[in-house]
């Protein structure tokens, strides 16, 4: 049979009209103005500017202790009618001042990044349970650190995917919001980053002993995605780690569009790349981990991923801060290692030289 496809349609349109506001490292004023202009159009590229306040109205739900910490369960609001629910990992050590925002990838919800005994979808993955989760092990450290579920996932799925099947904790519900919210203008994406700014706004605004210079935000996968953008957008974020989300959108995303509709937004494609969402993030601290083996890389591999660190390392290197911006690259596939992570948070929020 033959068939009649349009990828190589798409891939060629994006040779036409993609990444049209690249970095400019002309000179310090000329990438300060393209920041200052490319995050309002990235802004509306992903539907924030539609998103709406409201207040937080944080409840408690529960407190669980644990070996080196303490979990409390929260709900806030984040729009009106929008409720976020998040785990806030209090250490019982003397907390150091530091945040981490630790965003969840996919497979499952904010459970996931603590290894929850009682969650079904966890249970079911006895893996995680060899080892302290990086939420775990920064808490134990000294870190505040708050695991929140997105919007879709864990105790935020919608109704065709609830349940407490161990598939159904796996599962979310992002092509249905996504669906749902297009025709607005709006994206998973630009709704996650939104929630996220609002919980930031509230931990610094309930707790004084946060302070703002020590807040970072790390994750992996759809995590390290969440981390891209919420640090490219927000200059609070201090230091920043995505693992396994650092590479060309047109390799990775444009001819692999089976992956989850939380990459794709309205017009992205033709505004920037992921090393300008990386640059955007200079002068703060940025760690990305790659895998030498992961398939969501796309066909190039790592091909596809040295150059869009080199469009980032121009930026830091324009800004005198070359030091800020590490690529660590391991041997693995899609996955979390996290070797050198503490030390990087403990150098670029606590200041504090390993």
């Amino acid at each position: 049979m033959q068939y009649y496809t349009v990828s190589d349609y798409f891939a060629r349109l994006y040779d036409k009209l993609g990444r049209q506001h690249p970095v400019d490292v002309s000179s310090k004023e000329a990438y300060n103005l393209w920041k200052q202009q490319v995050r309002q159009k990235l802004i509306e590229s992903i539907g924030m500017d539609l998103c709406t306040p409201a207040p937080a109205q944080p409840k408690q739900l529960d407190t669980k202790e644990f070996d080196g910490y303490l979990r409390e369960h929260w709900v806030m609001q984040t729009e009106p009618g929008v409720w976020m629910t998040f785990f806030l990992l209090k250490p019982k050590c003397a907390h150091n001042g530091g945040l981490i925002l630790n965003p969840h990838g996919h497979g499952g919800g904010k459970e996931n990044n603590v290894a929850d005994p009682e969650n079904p979808g966890v249970k079911a993955r006895p893996d995680f349970f060899q080892k302290k989760t990086f939420a775990e092990e920064m808490a134990a450290a000294g870190y505040y650190v708050v695991c929140p579920d997105a919007r879709g996932t864990g105790e935020r799925r919608e109704a065709s995917q609830q349940g407490d099947a161990p598939e159904n904790w796996r599962s979310n519900s992002h092509r249905e919001i996504n669906q749902m919210a297009v025709g607005f203008g709006m994206s998973m994406i630009g709704m996650m980053v939104w929630d996220l700014m609002r919980l930031l706004d509230y931990m610094l605004s309930a707790y004084p002993e946060i302070d703002p210079q020590k807040v970072g935000c790390a994750g992996m996968s759809g995590g390290g995605q969440q981390t891209l953008y919420v640090a490219a957008l927000d200059d609070r974020i201090k230091a920043a780690v995505t693992s396994g989300y650092f590479y060309g959108f047109k390799e990775a995303l444009l001819l692999q569009p089976g992956n989850c509709s939380c990459n794709f937004a309205y017009n992205l494609w033709k505004l920037v790349d992921m090393g300008d969402l990386g640059a955007m993030v200079a002068p703060r601290a940025l760690f990305v981990e790659s895998g030498r083996k992961d398939h969501l890389e796309g066909a190039p591999g790592l091909d596809n991923v040295y150059p869009q660190v080199q469009i980032a390392r121009d930026a830091f290197e324009l800004l005198g801060c070359p030091e800020k911006l590490v690529h660590s690259v391991h041997e693995g596939g899609h996955q979390w290692v996290g070797v050198g992570v503490r030390d990087f948070f403990d150098r670029w929020l606590l200041n504090e030289e390993k």
